[in-house]
């Protein structure tokens, strides 16, 4: 296997909206200090429209996240999965050599620190199959871009004159 190629924070965004769990929409309406929300009932994550592109990737990292949590029948609460949305955001954004010095996990620690090491270890693997499936769909959509349908440097020309000829005489002699 190639070892994996450099893309841009644009080609992530690009791959990440199109292969979003939930459809992905652009908003000026959004509530001030807010990136970007996944709203349940509507099955879609909307995002600050102007925002840069590392800010708006982790944002919307972090929404699929959350929309990964959302599971029919479960009971989805946005504040029950906010801290592992968040920890599978850092985990992408490093994925994808993005600056993370704008992360702050104080908040994270203090709400887990007395936790037992069971729930520690569900949270550990909450934040791993959201940040792993974010991967997963854009590295498919990377490996989709790589196989579109390119010309080749080398062409099977026409046949020559002459074999063309001899398939006119084998007809007329029938």
């Amino acid at each position: 296997m190639y070892p994996a190629q450099p893309h841009l924070p644009d080609e992530v965004i690009a791959a990440m909206v199109e292969n979003s769990p939930v459809p992905l929409a652009l908003s000026d309406q959004l509530p001030k200090g807010v990136q970007a929300q996944y709203v349940p009932a509507r099955k879609t994550i909307y995002v600050r429209n102007g925002m840069d592109e590392a800010a708006t990737l982790c944002a919307i990292a972090r929404e699929q996240a959350h929309a990964s949590y959302d599971v029919p029948g479960a009971g989805y609460r946005r504040q029950a999965y906010a801290a592992q949305s968040y920890c599978a955001a850092y985990v992408v954004a490093q994925k994808f050599g993005l600056d993370t010095s704008g992360f702050k996990f104080d908040k994270v620690c203090e709400s887990w620190a007395g936790k037992e090491p069971q729930e520690q270890r569900t949270f550990l693997g909450e934040v791993k199959r959201a940040a792993y499936s974010i991967n997963r769909e854009v590295q498919r959509s990377f490996r989709d871009m790589d196989q579109v349908i390119k010309p080749d440097e080398f062409e099977i020309g026409k046949g020559t004159q002459a074999k063309t000829e001899k398939a006119e005489k084998a007809t007329e002699s029938r």
